[in-house]
């Protein structure tokens, strides 16, 4: 199998895995609008999708700019023109684009194009699409639980109604069920579009399918790898090394939103010995301490009274805080006393030692009403508790975690499952955070596993967006 045929299969599992992300696609279109050059009547935009543009830089234009530049991050892709097809785009778009992962814009056509079709008919419900106002989902393989039309002169048309279609575009994000698919297929309008959306309600998969669909929305073939005697249908294309891809995601790389898996390392001491016990507390903090950076403000939440990772960081940071709902994290003596019946009279006499409690800032708190200012810290580091809440005190907990973050700043959280990793993200998604790396929801056969307590260890790791863009393009 072709590396082109690959890299589909690679982005068909996250889509069908509902992976949290936008696939913009940027072409040559696309970089004429921002560059604020003529799409005349000769060119295939107008002659077969029916848009055109002026030789001035239109409002859509101004979004794609916004979108291109401000709407990287990890959750998005940015499908780019390749190199074979396209190498005056390929190199525009490769020294425009440094934070997010590129794939060539033709994944779903020319000689993966059979591919697509194929993978489509497997798709499950929710799924929703984004089609021009000609285009019809009736015979689409799958039921949509939502349909969005936009119009053919798309650019002309945005330039009087941009926030009637942005509001368009939210509202339609927000009406569907949690964890949606989202197909577009509206020309260089479905960048904006999507960027609207993902702003709205990330918990969503938005792809950017251009033409792929229009062969079973038009009825007709409207571009020529859609005749399998064609060249064009068995074209393979590629971006080179070192833009494909950007990011590690094999399983082991430490930003991956993930189940711990028995191949993780793990430590069994942090300042102190851990008991044999604690069946998962080496890997989680082994995991955590990757994220810790020696001139950090940082939190330990729901930190416990004798669990030693805020020991650990106070032996670390710049300054470190710990809270928790037990009284005694604010004792000395009962909190020393704790720590030698759980880890016992050599791990208190350690601590005693090396006078950490001192670099301490501690405080008696709820998750759900945090007692610091707004953007005081670097990490908040929440290890093993949000299991322990309902649905709504972890959502609460979430958007706490988020108000005290400064921009930029990282929630690292692990979680015992049940309760589910995927309501944890979706409730994370709607506090404002953003993943810091990829999500990968399936339980792996190697999984971290207690029988005795009959759990498995999820672990996240959220960033609060430096910028919201919501009223942008």
């Amino acid at each position: 199998m072709s590396a082109f045929a690959d890299l589909l299969d690679h982005y068909c599992e996250r889509i069908a895995a509902r992976e949290p992300m936008t696939m913009y696609r940027f072409g040559d279109g696309e970089r004429m609008l921002m560059a604020g050059q003529a799409v005349g009547e000769a060119s295939q935009a107008s002659r077969v999708d029916r848009w055109q543009a002026p030789a001035v830089l239109t409002r859509l234009g101004q979004d794609l700019r916004t979108v291109l530049h401000e709407g990287q991050g990890p959750s998005a892709h940015f499908g780019i023109s390749c190199p074979c097809c396209d190498k005056a785009s390929y190199d525009f778009y490769d020294e425009s684009i440094h934070d997010s992962e590129t794939f060539t814009a033709n994944l779903f056509i020319n000689g993966n194009y059979g591919r697509w079709r194929a993978f489509l008919q497997t798709l499950k419900s929710p799924v929703a699409v984004v089609l021009n106002e000609r285009a019809s989902a009736a015979a689409l393989p799958f039921e949509p639980v939502g349909v969005m039309l936009v119009p053919d002169d798309c650019v002309n048309r945005y330039e009087s109604g941009r926030e009637r279609y942005a509001a368009y575009a939210r509202a339609f994000a927000r009406s569907l069920p949690e964890r949606s698919i989202v197909l577009v297929a509206a020309g260089p309008l479905s960048e904006a579009l999507m960027f609207f959306m993902w702003n709205e309600r990330p918990s969503h998969t938005y792809v950017d399918v251009g033409s792929s669909l229009d062969e079973m929305t038009y009825g007709v073939r409207t571009r020529p790898y859609m005749d399998p005697t064609s060249a064009y249908a068995h074209k393979q294309c590629y971006l080179p090394p070192p833009s494909m891809p950007k990011i590690d995601y094999s399983l082991r790389d430490g930003n991956v939103s993930r189940f711990f898996v028995r191949e993780d390392d793990s430590t069994g001491s942090v300042i102190v010995d851990l008991p044999s016990t604690w069946w998962s507390r080496g890997f989680e903090y082994l995991w955590a301490q990757q994220f810790v950076e020696p001139d950090m403000v940082v939190l330990d939440a729901a930190c416990g009274v004798s669990h030693p990772f805020k020991f650990w960081l106070a032996s670390v940071c710049k300054r470190v805080f710990a809270c928790d709902l037990d009284e005694r994290i604010v004792n000395d003596r009962a909190l020393m006393t704790e720590v030698a019946a759980d880890l016992g009279a050599t791990a208190a006499d350690t601590l005693e030692q090396l006078n950490v409690l001192p670099a301490l800032q501690r405080s008696i708190a709820d998750l759900r009403s945090l007692p610091y200012r707004a953007g005081t810290f670097d990490r908040i580091f929440c290890i093993s508790t949000l299991e322990h809440m309902t649905v709504e005190a972890r959502a609460g907990a979430l958007r706490e975690f988020y108000r005290a973050l400064r921009p930029g700043g990282v929630a690292v959280i692990t979680m015992d499952v049940p309760p589910s990793p995927i309501e944890l993200v979706d409730a994370a998604l709607a506090a404002g955070f953003e993943l810091l790396g990829p999500l990968d929801t399936r339980l792996p056969a190697s999984a971290l596993y207690s029988e005795h307590y009959r759990l498995h260890v999820f672990r996240v790791a959220l960033r609060r967006p430096s910028h919201l863009a919501k009223e942008s393009p």
